[in-house]
């Protein structure tokens, strides 16, 4: 029974995985055929960053974050900065490995400690957990949104490029709807908004899912194939992202006594694949974008697997 129970879990999430997928094969189609025109993943990435992320976020929060629920969820934030530093203090030595020295190691480790929780995470859980798990994942999510905007761009930010101040760094739209979102679910004045304003903010969230998955497609479709598959540093970039490190995660915090919410959101945060940012920072400082996007693509297809997998193993061995 056991056996069944992982395989019906395998299909399921599988197929939701697919549906993933399925978006992605058309943006890539839609970039690769000049269809899109070349600066619209610059623009399509700007209404996620700007609109539809915040609107998501904003969404969930400001009908879900009551003062009972924020108090409830708050073991995630301190069980999300465990994982993330543990992350850091593990995969930091296996990069010098892989690269000895420059910018290109400084991407390994953005990739290595930063999975593409934000995009592609936010798109699965719905899918996988149901829409009411979004909240929790948005509060799991804060440590890392921290993270991203600090150390991450650091390391993504060349030497001799202006870097803003910290606080600039975190003044951006992410964190300006979380705070509000928070303010709005605490106070109850979510509820309280227009009709037409509390709609208008849920088209644009439903927004986010199916372009985040089109503009992957649409970044990856500007390289080549056959040269972002011949990079053998991607495979074990991979390898350590998909599988090694949320196995080592998960069985921590299930041997930490976590919650079912703690295991599973770790499971859809650090197993994502490498993100887009592996490609758009060194592109934006005329540094080689082959790697970022090397790894990127293999990482993303292959989670299409190494995801329904772990969550049927999470399942079999009653972790969640």
């Amino acid at each position: 029974m056991k056996g069944r129970a992982m395989f019906e879990t395998f299909t399921a999430a599988f197929s939701t995985m697919m549906v993933v997928m399925v978006c992605i094969a058309a943006g890539y189609a839609a970039g690769k055929t000049g269809i899109m025109p070349q600066n619209s993943d610059g623009v399509l990435s700007k209404c996620e960053t700007y609109l539809f992320c915040p609107a998501m976020v904003l969404n969930s929060l400001m009908v879900n974050c009551t003062a009972a629920a924020l108090k409830e969820k708050a073991a995630l934030i301190g069980f999300c900065t465990l994982i993330m530093f543990l992350g850091f203090a593990i995969g930091t030595p296996l990069v010098c490995l892989l690269e000895k020295k420059g910018y290109q190691r400084n991407i390994l480790k953005y990739a290595i400690v930063f999975p593409n929780f934000g995009f592609l995470g936010m798109a699965i859980v719905p899918l996988i957990l149901g829409e009411e798990a979004l909240f929790g994942y948005v509060m799991y999510m804060l440590p890392m949104n921290i993270g991203v905007y600090t150390y991450g761009t650091s390391l993504l930010i060349r030497e001799g490029t202006e870097k803003k101040p910290l606080w600039k760094q975190l003044v951006n739209p992410m964190f300006i709807s979380t705070f509000l979102g928070i303010l709005l679910g605490v106070t109850g004045l979510g509820g309280r908004l227009p009709a037409f304003v509390r709609t208008g903010i849920q088209y644009l969230s439903n927004c986010f899912s199916p372009v985040a998955m089109v503009l992957t497609g649409i970044v990856v479709s500007r390289f080549g194939l056959k040269k972002l598959f011949t990079v053998k540093k991607s495979y074990i970039m991979t390898f350590l992202r998909l599988l090694a490190l949320p196995v080592l995660f998960l069985t921590l915090l299930h041997f930490l006594k976590a919650g079912r919410d703690v295991i599973m959101f770790t499971l859809v945060a650090y197993a994502a694949p490498i993100g887009l940012n592996t490609i758009v920072f060194p592109a934006s400082c005329g540094e080689d974008t082959s790697s970022g996007a090397s790894m990127a693509m293999v990482s993303h297809i292959l989670c299409v697997i190494t995801i329904p997998l772990l969550y049927a193993a999470m399942v079999g061995l009653g972790w969640v």
